[in-house]
């Protein structure tokens, strides 16, 4: 007979790093959230060309780049953070995550639309020639909803979550960023309450998937970028549902809601009570399933 495992150790608070005190993180939260309102407003102005799909691709890379920019500036550089201790961490091992989180943001998102589809939300055709996407403007469509996904997930889950829970409890880290998600999403067209909640949700849903538990216990972008980019993607390109409100460039469906409740009228699935059924379930797994950091001994408490 073997002998029993021995009890794993109980895992010691990480210690915060110099000048992360509640103070100064949130602070640091609050300069990234601005400063990314900021490039929201810059970029499209930027960008000058007839083509649609083009333009969404190239204002979706600008904010990218403007993000990356930021986050390095403001976080690397002036605060003098670990890069690894935010998420920032580029290997092999993310795209695999992205991958698997594309596959379950594009899983969830189908079963969204089949569950309001089943309940009479929609009248779902074809789209006309003229209006589907050709391989060229799928292809800008993919990158610009790719690159839109990744500046959203550098400024809510680096810049905020991340930075929060270097001072903060992770709940709280993740909690806070994901209200103000949703309350961002507010000031989108056809915004409504369940619309607001359920954004909200996936901003819950995204800071868990933030704690990939493949990741030991330190944050990575992978699987939450590959989720937002996903949902955005199948939900606007692939079904022709307005996303957050924005009516898709172009679409291999048309999808036109008849009830309000199932489909979300014109914010889209995402103010659909079906969805907000999946999304609290999703919530709940992904909680389960994420390994969270132990809370930071800030300098107050040591």
């Amino acid at each position: 007979m073997s002998e029993p495992d021995a009890p794993a150790p109980a895992e010691t608070p990480i210690a915060a790093p110099a000048g992360s005190s509640i103070g100064g993180a949130v602070g640091t939260a609050v300069a990234m959230l601005v400063l990314g309102f900021g490039i929201l407003i810059v970029a499209p102005s930027a960008v000058r060309t007839p083509d649609a799909s083009l333009r969404f691709a190239l204002t979706q890379a600008l904010k990218m780049v403007f993000g990356f920019a930021l986050t390095h500036l403001v976080l690397v550089r002036l605060r003098k953070l670990a890069p690894e201790r935010l998420g920032l961490r580029f290997d092999v091992a993310l795209l695999g995550r992205l991958g698997v989180g594309s596959a379950l943001g594009a899983g969830l998102v189908v079963a969204s639309f089949c569950i309001a589809w089943g309940a009479g939300a929609f009248v779902v055709a074809g789209a006309p020639v003229e209006t589907s996407p050709s391989g060229t403007a799928a292809a800008l469509l993919a990158v610009g909803s790719l690159c839109g996904a990744l500046f959203e997930e550098l400024v809510f889950r680096v810049g905020l979550t991340g930075v929060l829970a270097l001072a903060l409890p992770p709940g709280l880290a993740i909690a806070a960023p994901a209200g103000i998600f949703g309350l961002v999403h507010a000031l989108n067209p056809g915004a409504t309450t369940v619309g607001v909640a359920n954004t909200m949700l996936a901003g819950l849903l995204l800071g868990f998937l933030f704690y990939d538990p493949k990741a030991a216990r330190t944050p990575s972008l992978g699987m939450a970028t590959g989720f937002h980019f996903a949902w955005n993607f199948v939900l606007g390109t692939a079904l022709g549902v307005p996303v957050s409100g924005h009516l898709p460039i172009r679409s291999y469906l048309v999808s036109e809601p008849t009830d309000v409740t199932w489909s979300g009228g014109s914010y889209g699935l995402e103010g659909s009570i079906g969805v907000s059924a999946v999304l609290v379930i999703a919530v709940v797994l992904a909680a389960r399933r994420a390994r969270l950091p132990a809370p930071p001994v800030t300098a107050a408490a040591q």
